[in-house]
């Protein structure tokens, strides 16, 4: 349903549902003027509407619920029985009676939906002759009856009951609720009322009546209180042994006014018959019948019936309209345990509407749905928990019969139900093995042993809706058969109770960690004391200048003596600080190599004039003089060997203290880097090793000490 708020939308609600009102008229309109009653917009949506799917408990429709114009002017719409023959395909035309005792039926597929309008006409006509020249014919004399019928009766039915609506039966006699409308060809004064205006045939008791006619709930023809009224139609004649024909169109229009509690409907029905041909051509007669009762849905037929009066009749769609809903039926639908051949638990049945004359069937669930002219195909539900088998046959709806049900087979699935244990508290005991057990769907779970020690119990059940119960038992009678959904039941058990651990004491907190106090810088080690300088040997005393012999007199040119041997120069002893020296043998030390004295530096001026050979108190003291000089040249030596040899000593003693300090400062150097390392170490935390740096110190003083030596050692 819509719904509107007119103050929150104004004017252009209003426009809105003044569209509604306006297009719903028009509707309607065009409805009645096609003979058609109005319905809601939501009966019309639901008519024309197709499901293509089936749901359990509810109702499917096939849709497709008015006919068209043109439906009856096929004649595959039609079917023929008795004594009924087709004459021609299009439009559809049926010679119904030819002969005596005889009735023959051209039936509608389908059926009328009487709570709408229906509206109908067909051509028909009756043909008597004439063998005797005694006897003038007359088409009134042509039978019993000619008319349309609706009936609730299926096809079946009705073909059924040909053999007893001969004769004044009409057609209908025999059929429940069922109703004739047109030529009351004879006048039975048994089942019949006089007619007003009516003619009856003194000879052969030919009647020109129109009636409406109805049967009670047994098929019993009712007799009295039926509209019927004379319409005498000359028609033609013709051939040498006088031919009587008329042709009438006789239409039927029915008017729905209330729908029943029991379903059936009540309204009225007029009835009209127009002379086609002779002298009577154009004059229409027209009978109604007000409140009448009939069932939802009618068949609808064609009839011609004859006793002992007999004529040639037919009924032909010539300018036939049909202005109808079609008649529906319905179908149940039921999904059924194939091993219980009971329909499955919670599983209601299905309804299918269709119209009369339509063929239903269900097929596979996954086959897809299949619609034909009034053949339809639905899938079967899928039902949880099952698996599909089969399906009855396809069945054709019938007029107001009970069709169906259609019946679904399913093979019901294997389930599984868990029993599952848990603590209801904490417990030191062993739960149970959980349970399984397998059955069918829809078939009943066992309750099961649980298995629980003497010192269980227990307190409670959760079943597969979420719900406690206080027994297993309690909760299998609120689930007691396998479902597709869930089975699983958990069960909680109270055990004996765990032994409590022994508390353990609080640990003691642990003293606060003394701060470390931070390193005492090393103190720098003392200078090593400075070897004593050993004393300077003693200067060895100058050597004695020797004697400056007296010139002696010129003597004798005489031959120049042979000059002397250079003496070597002693050695000065030197008071600088001490050299050290390598290490060599003392066969290694030669005396340096110095410059004669004076005195024994011979002279290099001409020697004088040979003196006269001195005397030999002279060569004495030349002599002497000699002695003097070689005994002051072996003192001059051993002075220069001595010194030397001091002089290598003092040397040894200097190298020996100068590596005795470069050691110490070395170590020193050690010292102080192992100190300066333990600060630099709390100061950049670790990033020079303090040891590398304090050797590389050392290492680089001492390499510059042994640079500073080895120039001095070698000058």
């Amino acid at each position: 349903m819509l719904a509107f708020n007119l103050k929150t939308t104004g004017k252009k609600s209003a426009i809105i549902i003044t569209g509604l009102l306006l297009s719903t008229a028009v509707l309607e309109a065009y409805q009645m003027s096609q003979g058609q009653s109005p319905v809601s917009l939501g009966q019309s949506a639901y008519a024309s509407s197709l499901s293509q799917s089936l749901m359990p408990g509810l109702t499917t429709d096939t849709g497709n619920h008015n006919y068209t114009a043109g439906d009856v002017q096929e004649s595959s719409n039609w079917s023929l029985s008795g004594s009924a023959s087709k004459t021609l395909d299009s439009p559809f035309t049926s010679q119904l009676v030819n002969d005596k005792s005889q009735a023959g039926l051209a039936l509608f597929n389908g059926a009328l939906d009487m709570t709408q309008k229906v509206a109908f006409s067909g051509q028909f006509s009756v043909s008597v002759e004439s063998s005797l020249l005694v006897y003038d014919a007359n088409a009134m004399d042509g039978g019993d009856s000619l008319g349309f019928i609706m009936t609730p009766a299926n096809a079946s039915q009705i073909e059924a009951n040909l053999s007893h609506s001969v004769g004044e039966n009409l057609g209908i006699g025999g059929l429940s609720n069922s109703i004739f409308a047109g030529r009351d060809l004879y006048s039975n004064s048994d089942v019949d009322e006089e007619i007003p205006g009516q003619t009856i045939n003194s000879n052969r008791k030919g009647a020109d009546g129109i009636a409406i006619r109805q049967t009670d709930a047994t098929g019993k023809l009712l007799t009295s209180s039926y509209p019927a009224v004379g319409a005498p139609d000359a028609g033609e004649k013709s051939g040498l042994y006088s031919t009587n024909k008329i042709t009438e169109k006789m239409s039927l229009s029915w008017t729905p006014e209330t729908v029943n509690p029991d379903g059936t409907v009540t309204g009225s029905l007029s009835y009209e018959l127009t002379a086609l041909t002779g002298s009577d051509a154009g004059k229409r007669y027209q009978i109604e019948a007000q409140q009448l009762t009939v069932s939802k849905s009618l068949s609808l037929g064609v009839v011609g019936a004859t006793g002992g009066n007999y004529s040639s009749m037919t009924y032909a769609n010539d300018g036939s309209a049909l202005i109808a809903g079609k008649g529906t039926g319905q179908v149940e639908v039921d999904y059924l345990d194939d091993a219980t051949q009971q329909a499955i638990p919670g599983t209601s049945a299905s309804q299918i509407i269709g119209n009369v004359g339509d063929s239903l069937s269900v097929i596979a669930p996954d086959a897809g749905f299949e619609s034909r002219p009034t053949s339809y195909s639905f899938p079967a539900v899928s039902v949880p928990g099952y698996s599909y088998v089969k399906s009855d046959p396809a069945l054709t709806l019938e007029n107001n019969s009970q069709s169906g049900p259609i019946k679904v087979y399913y093979q019901a699935d294997e389930q599984t139900a868990q029993f599952n244990f848990k603590w209801a508290t904490p417990s030191s005991g062993k739960l149970p093995a959980d349970i399984t057990e397998q059955g069918l769907t829809d078939r009943t779970i066992a309750e099961p042993d649980l298995n629980l020690a003497s010192d269980q119990t227990l307190t409670s059940v959760i079943g597969p809706d979420g719900k406690s119960y206080s027994s297993l038992t309690e909760a299998l009678a609120a689930h007691t058969t396998y479902s597709a959904t869930s089975n699983d039941f958990t069960i909680y058990v109270k055990g004996p109770a765990p032994t409590l651990p022994t508390i353990p004491s609080q640990p003691t907190v642990p003293s606060q960690p003394t701060t470390p106090s931070r390193p005492t810088s090393p103190t720098a080690p003392s200078q090593p004391t400075v070897p004593t300088l050993p004393t300077s040997p003693t200067t060895p005393t100058s050597p004695t200048q020797p004697t400056i012999a007296v010139t002696p007199t010129t003597p004798t040119q005489a031959t120049s003596p042979q000059a002397p041997n250079t003496p070597n120069t002693p050695n000065k002893v030197r008071q600088s600080q001490p050299v050290i020296l390598p290490d060599r043998s003392d066969d290694d030390l030669t005396p340096e190599t110095t410059a004669p004295t004076e005195a024994e530096t011979p002279s290099t001026s001409k020697p004088e004039p040979s003196q006269p050979s001195p005397t030999p108190q002279n060569n004495k003291k030349n002599k002497s003089s000699k002695q003097t000089s070689t005994a002051q040249k072996t003192t001059s030596h051993k002075v220069d060997q001595a010194s030397l040899a001091a002089e290598k000593k003092e040397k040894e003693r200097k190298a020996l203290l100068h590596a005795i300090a470069v050691e110490s400062a070395g170590g020193g150097g050690a010292v102080v880097g192992i100190g300066l390392s333990a600060g630099l170490w709390l100061l950049v935390e670790r990033l020079i090793p303090g040891g590398l740096l304090a050797l590389l110190f050392g290492w680089k003083r001492r390499k510059k000490d042994d640079e500073e030596e080895t120039p001095s050692n070698s000058k």
